[in-house]
């Protein structure tokens, strides 16, 4: 939260070093062929990344930010439960 004189408060939310991990059902083939690609096709390929997300919040009045950063959650790991 960050609250300036004379203004609105402005509170942020985010994720940091999120670790999505897919160890089966990744297979990277059949991509454009062109200078950025540097692996060749493969039929089954770890995918692994590290996501930062960041969301502002239009009002700070009425809000569990607790509630609502823990629906985020929620909605993040059931998604990933489908493959």
């Amino acid at each position: 939260m960050v609250h300036r004189r004379n203004s609105e408060p402005s509170v942020t939310s985010g994720l940091r070093n999120l670790r999505v991990l897919k160890t089966t059902k990744s297979s990277f083939t059949n991509f454009v062929n062109d200078s950025y690609r540097s692996l060749p096709d493969a039929d089954d390929r770890i995918f692994s990344t590290v996501v930062e997300s960041e969301w502002g919040y239009g009002t700070h009045t009425g809000i569990s930010f607790d509630r609502v950063f823990y629906t985020v959650m929620v909605n993040l790991y059931r998604q990933s439960n489908y493959g």
